[in-house]
């Protein structure tokens, strides 16, 4: 099983204004892409950089394994949530290799199911396919949910809350590997 490449984001000042923007949150994790060739077969995390991360939190391959579909491409972010509801990387690293139910997985786009690559398709296509294939999943694994437009807002409301950021994506863009102008961060200066 080849880890596929990952598309990321450029580091910019402000968040871009826009109904042509969606805006995510920033977790402080692992960016993990969950890989199944087929219904039934084991579930492999690779990181970004391709390497495989499958035990290291298990919990997440095994939820991973119990959604319905034969193949599946999901890319997100492995990350703990502590008792405030914010994401920390240091809890995470003391997690790792653990069954740790603050672990969960925050899937944000969904580049291939079944039979369907939907890579191609625009952003807000593949995002509600995720949803759709996360309906009922279980409790480790949840959908990175987005604002449209309202960028400035939407990254003071992050900062205000103690997160680290957003993450702001061109709708209507499809998933291209690499780093581009499609998908931007703001980090809130904690």
């Amino acid at each position: 099983m080849k880890p596929p490449a990952v598309q990321l984001a450029t580091l910019v000042d402000q968040a871009p204004e826009g109904d042509d923007w969606v805006h995510e949150q920033k977790f402080d994790g692992y960016r993990i892409v969950a890989v199944r060739e087929r219904a039934g077969a084991p579930v492999r995390l690779y990181t970004r950089r391709g390497n495989d991360w499958t035990a290291q939190v298990p919990a997440i391959a095994d939820a991973v394994a119990a959604l319905p579909g034969g193949r599946l491409v999901v890319d997100g972010e492995v990350a703990a949530v502590g008792p405030d509801g914010v994401t920390r990387f240091q809890l995470l690293q003391q997690s790792l290799g653990t069954r740790d139910p603050r672990v969960v997985y925050f899937a944000f786009d969904l580049l291939a199911h079944d039979r369907r690559d939907l890579a191609p398709l625009p952003l807000v296509e593949r995002k509600a396919a995720l949803a759709a294939v996360l309906a009922g999943a279980p409790p480790a694994l949840r959908y990175s949910d987005h604002v449209v437009g309202n960028g400035a807002r939407v990254f003071a409301g992050a900062c205000e809350r103690g997160l680290e950021g957003i993450v702001s994506k061109r709708a209507d863009a499809p998933y291209t590997p690499g780093r581009g102008a499609a998908w931007l961060k703001v980090k809130c200066k904690l």
